[in-house]
């Protein structure tokens, strides 16, 4: 069984290709979310220092990632200000830096 974490790196940047190629942005950019977190988990677990937190480091990501995507049901990381103009809510802190 293939975990969803294992890698073929040269598999990854031709389906990122093809659906920026093919104008398909949400998919472009659920696989680029995709790449990019299999990338931190990686590094993550080649450093003993934080390979025993990798796995929440990562769940942590995919759910910031998810609220944060536009038409999620994550749209309130977004407030009207008082001009009606949207601003960014803070994201809480997860121990990580992006």
């Amino acid at each position: 069984m293939n975990s969803p974490l294992e890698r073929n790196v040269e598999n990854e940047h031709l389906a990122i290709m093809d659906a920026v190629l093919s104008r398909d942005a949400d998919k472009a950019v659920k696989l680029m979310h995709r790449h990019m977190i299999k990338i931190v988990h990686t590094n993550l677990t080649a450093d003993l220092s934080t390979e025993k937190d990798a796995d929440n480091i990562v769940s942590g990501l995919w759910s910031d990632i998810e609220v944060l995507r536009p038409g999620s049901r994550g749209d309130e990381a977004t407030s009207k200000s008082h001009d009606g103009s949207k601003q960014q809510k803070p994201k809480p802190e997860r121990g990580y830096f992006v």
